[in-house]
């Protein structure tokens, strides 16, 4: 089901990654590191949708009207792209 997962949402992916490179310039992969199984650390990838650094603010949750919300990562969010 993964395989056929891949398959299906790549396009759509790729097309994403390079609209935020494009918009940017910069790298747009977001990898957060995050806790799972047993207390082991892992790197969850997204594709980025705030600005770099947004992190730094120490702020635990984000409204539609974020400053730190960038104008293509708004329409990712919306087409939830950036969870897949």
């Amino acid at each position: 089901m993964a395989l056929i997962a891949i398959l299906i949402f790549s396009p759509a992916l790729a097309a994403a990654l390079l609209v935020v490179w494009l918009h940017d310039g910069r790298n747009p992969v977001y990898a957060p590191a995050r806790v799972g199984l047993k207390g082991q650390s892992f790197r969850m990838y997204k594709i980025r949708t705030m600005i770099i650094g947004a992190d730094s603010s120490k702020v635990d949750s984000t409204s539609d009207l974020d400053k730190r919300i960038t104008p293509v990562g708004r329409i990712i969010r919306k087409t939830k792209l950036d969870e897949v």
